[in-house]
């Protein structure tokens, strides 16, 4: 539902500044403004942690996976270079890459979940540092 909430958003915004006079129809603004809003509330809760948001960022987030799968599947480059050929073609540094790849590929957990399968009551907070 909040997804569907957003579109409307982008509909709205679309609706504030179409004008016949910029060439283009309603549609294609529209359609423009829609699609920004929901891919700024995939960024927004793709998880608890909330990740910078510029441009090359964005851009970075939404193209990475469809990249790389491309470029692994053509066997363009080694392994070794992988990372200097998605930040060359996203134009982004090696170091963003190698900081986005495990943030989209892991999930975000609870501090609260059992350590161990042997049933104890240990969690998973209580074996973090206090700092007291």
């Amino acid at each position: 539902m909040d997804i569907l909430q957003q579109a409307n958003i982008g509909l709205l915004k679309a609706a504030d500044c179409f004008g016949p006079e910029i060439g283009f129809g309603f549609s294609t603004c529209a359609a423009w403004w829609i699609r920004a809003e929901v891919q700024e509330y995939k960024i927004q809760n793709w998880s608890l942690v909330r990740l910078p948001n510029s441009a090359s960022r964005r851009k970075l987030f939404h193209n990475l996976k469809r990249v790389e799968t491309r470029i692994v599947a053509a066997g363009e480059v080694p392994a070794v270079r992988l990372v200097d050929r998605i930040a060359a073609e996203l134009a982004v540094t090696p170091e963003q890459v190698v900081l986005i790849q495990p943030r989209l590929a892991g999930q975000d957990g609870s501090l609260n979940r059992s350590v161990g399968d042997d049933g104890s009551a240990m969690q998973l907070q209580d074996l973090l540092k206090d700092r007291l």
